[in-house]
């Protein structure tokens, strides 16, 4: 390898290019997603300069002491295949150390992976479909700023491998996004964000104990853009309940990821997990 290519920490701005190389590669981005990921983990985005041009870059970010997740792996096409993405992407493995790692990616990529450590668990699907208006009333659905955080946070805890607390008040707060929840007996039993992205509106994440106030909050969601936009629907394909609310409402495929993980996977309640915030950050 070449002593002109370093890697180094990339810059809040440098992201923003990341971000428009995902959005190449068919990645879809928010306009306001950016922030809220940088949050995470500052320190965890990394770019490959090669006689002081960005040629790679890539995310593995820190969630907690035990939980990372990888994303943003891009290599400009003239590259690749020469050795720069390889040592780019084992530097970010080495920033996460031995905490279990995980990752989305594209199903022809999944040997490669392996060869990496990651082990394929399950796959995530993109649906999309037209918003429509939709009758979403009901007790106990209201306005996701109405229940308390510290249940809301307490509540998105046990469906996550590690907490990420900052990063769902920052999608909360995002201009262009409604959010939505059911609070039952001062418990909470689901939520849901809906937020702008490049070609309409994205749902996730969206979280329910049961398919009923799933499909309650999607049509809150759903019913809260105008009639006829986009909206795009990211679901682990293992908890059917969520693809069978992706037929009812007539979505497409759009296209499929495996969900790898290395050093062991995160024991999770898939069933009741409808929607991911996105495939970068998981």
């Amino acid at each position: 390898m070449a002593a002109e290519y370093t890697i180094r920490n990339m810059q809040r701005c440098e992201f923003d290019l990341a971000v428009a190389w995902a959005r190449e590669q068919g990645w879809l981005q928010g306009p306001y997603d950016a922030d809220c990921y940088w949050q995470v983990d500052p320190h965890g985005f990394f770019v490959g300069v090669l006689y002081g041009e960005i040629i790679a870059v890539i995310s593995a970010v820190r969630y907690d002491s035990s939980y990372g997740f990888m994303g943003y792996y891009v290599v400009k096409s003239e590259f690749r295949d020469r050795g720069y993405g390889i040592q780019l992407f084992n530097h970010a493995m080495a920033y996460l150390g031995d905490r279990i790692i995980g990752g989305d990616g594209v199903l022809e990529r999944v040997e490669d992976y392996r060869r990496q450590g990651f082990v394929p668990v399950y796959q995530n699907a993109r649906y999309s479909t037209k918003s429509q208006l939709f009758d979403a009333s009901g007790e106990g659905l209201r306005e996701l700023s109405t229940i308390p955080a510290a249940s809301l946070l307490a509540y998105d805890d046990v469906h996550v491998p590690a907490p990420r607390h900052q990063l769902l008040r920052c999608l909360m707060g995002q201009i262009e996004s409604r959010s939505f929840g059911i609070q039952e007996n001062n418990a909470v039993t689901g939520y849901g964000i809906i937020r702008k992205c490049d070609t309409g509106f994205r749902i996730g994440p969206l979280i329910a104990d049961t398919a009923e106030s799933a499909e309650r909050i999607y049509r809150a969601l759903a019913g809260s853009i105008p009639a006829g936009t986009t909206v795009f629907f990211d679901t682990p394909l293992i908890n059917q309940n969520a693809v069978d609310i992706a037929q009812r409402y007539g979505m497409e495929h759009v296209f499929s990821t495996a969900r790898i993980y290395a050093h062991g996977a995160p024991r999770l309640p898939m069933d009741h997990i409808y929607s991911l915030i996105g495939f970068e950050l998981g």
